[in-house]
């Protein structure tokens, strides 16, 4: 009778264990996911204005090469030798 008890409290007890191992992997996994999205929202952020700011650095250099080719033109026009 002893042994009946302690073998059904035995799988009983593993049977808890099991249960409270599958619920901390789902946890571990939902905390995971959790934190990673977290972090890459705070990144997204961080990141909007450098991107903004790169666009419009890059227009401005777009402007400024068409504007240096037209000088390059004009200064060939009026016969001036230029050296890079």
């Amino acid at each position: 009778m002893q042994t009946e008890v302690h073998q059904t409290m035995e799988g009983q007890f593993q049977l808890l264990f099991d249960n409270v191992k599958i619920e901390m992997q789902n946890q571990t996994a939902e905390l995971k996911d959790s934190i990673t999205k977290s972090i890459m929202d705070s990144m997204y952020e961080k990141l909007i204005p450098i991107v903004e700011e790169n666009k419009e650095l890059k227009t401005r250099v777009d402007t400024l090469e068409k504007e240096i080719e037209s000088l390059k033109r004009a200064g060939r026009s009026n016969n001036i030798v230029e050296f890079d």
